[in-house]
C-alpha cells in the first residue's frame, strides 16, 4: 500500500520536474543572452573611444543589427543581446561605413581581432561572455 502511494505522488514530481528541464532546452534553442565585451586600442596600443562596436545576427536569407554601442575614454565596450533561436550565427564588428562611425572612418583602415588574447574572428557564441579586442590601423 505505500509502494501505491509513493508511485502517485512521485510520477507527478517526474513530470514537473522533465517539463521543467525541457523549458530549459528550449529557452537556449530560442533565446540566448549574449554578452560582447572588450578593448580597443591603436597600433601603439593606446585606448580608442568613440568607436562603434555593433552585434550582427546571421540568419538563412540575410543579416540583422541587433545592438550597438560605443567605447569609452578607456576604449572600452560591453553589448548584452539576447539572441533569438533563428539566428544561426551571431557576429562582433566595426562597421567601418557607418555614417555614426564618424572618428572610424576618418582615421583608420581597418583592424585586427583578438580573443582572450588570442588572434580570433568577427564570429561570437551565443549564451556566452565573449572577449573581443580591436587593434586599429590607422589610416
Amino acid at each position: 500500500m505505500k509502494t501505491k502511494k509513493f508511485k502517485t505522488t512521485l510520477w507527478p514530481l517526474t513530470l514537473c520536474l522533465s517539463v521543467s528541464l525541457f523549458m530549459q532546452g528550449c529557452k537556449s534553442i530560442f533565446s540566448d543572452t549574449t554578452t560582447v565585451y572588450g578593448r580597443i586600442t591603436d597600433e601603439k596600443g593606446l585606448p580608442v573611444d568613440s568607436i562603434m562596436v555593433r552585434v550582427v545576427g546571421s540568419k538563412i536569407h540575410g543579416s540583422q543589427n541587433m545592438a550597438e554601442t560605443f567605447t569609452d575614454s578607456s576604449g572600452n565596450y560591453e553589448i548584452v543581446v539576447e539572441v533569438a533561436g533563428k539566428f544561426t550565427s551571431v557576429s562582433c564588428l566595426i562597421p567601418p561605413n557607418s555614417t555614426e562611425n564618424v572618428k572610424y572612418q576618418n582615421y583608420y583602415s581597418g583592424y585586427e581581432i583578438f580573443g582572450d588574447g588570442k588572434i580570433a574572428g568577427f564570429s561570437i557564441e551565443k549564451g556566452e561572455k565573449n572577449n573581443r579586442d580591436f587593434k586599429l590601423k590607422s589610416k
